[in-house]
């Protein structure tokens, strides 16, 4: 148990719950306690990748089975070069790990890949199945009623105002046309033929009194 960042204070089983029985470093006990296993779980899964190379094989394993090889330093250009040996191993090596990763994937497929069941085909023929019956008609649904929104009432007073427009254009219009019209000209009055008057003739009614008309 380190004595550094949150892990001073910290007692042993806390320390053990929080590493989860890892060899933490030092840098990472500085982090908050529930950050620990994530983040020493990432470092140590980027080592083992850091640690693999093109065969496949870790460096330890590659130390046991075959020496590295190391380019000679060029005195002249300062630049590291490979023998025609060195090389003719490095690509001998790279085939023969190609080869192993292209096996490996061919494993792991068809480890992953479900195996087809066989199906049987019954050549007996069996009997005519019956005639389902079909399902009754459903009924419609009777729909809600939906409640005029805004939409609907600003829709509605749009078409009110056009149908008073059109009827004040089209009075307008019958208008115009009643002024562009000919007036008729007034014809002067003919003369009638006059009659004569009636006169009646005198009457007299007595000696003293005067003839009434």
């Amino acid at each position: 148990m380190s004595e550094l960042g949150y892990a001073k204070n910290m007692s042993p089983d806390d320390y053990e719950y929080y590493s989860g029985g890892m060899e933490l470093d030092k840098d990472i006990l500085t982090y908050a306690p529930k950050l620990w296993q994530s983040k020493q779980e990432k470092r140590n899964n980027r080592k083992s990748r850091y640690e693999k190379d093109a065969t496949g094989l870790t460096s330890s394993e590659e130390s046991e089975e075959e020496p590295p090889i190391v380019p000679k330093k060029n005195k002249k250009s300062g630049k590291k070069e490979y023998s025609a040996e060195q090389k003719a191993k490095l690509v001998a090596r790279l085939k023969a790990g190609r080869e192993k990763a292209k096996a490996n994937r061919q494993k792991k497929k068809a480890a992953l890949e479900p195996k087809k069941k066989e199906v049987v085909v019954n050549t007996i023929e069996s009997a005519p199945a019956p005639p389902t019956p079909s399902p009754p008609p459903q009924e419609p649904k009777p729909q809600p009623k939906k409640e005029p929104g805004l939409r609907d009432y600003l829709s509605a007073i749009e078409s009110r105002w056009e149908k008073r427009m059109s009827a004040v254009e089209a009075r307008h219009a019958k208008e115009l046309e009643a002024k562009a019209a000919p007036k008729p000209q007034p014809t002067a009055p003919q003369p009638q033929p006059t009659q004569p008057i009636n006169i009646p003739p005198p009457r007299s009614v007595g000696r003293f009194k005067a003839a009434m008309w």
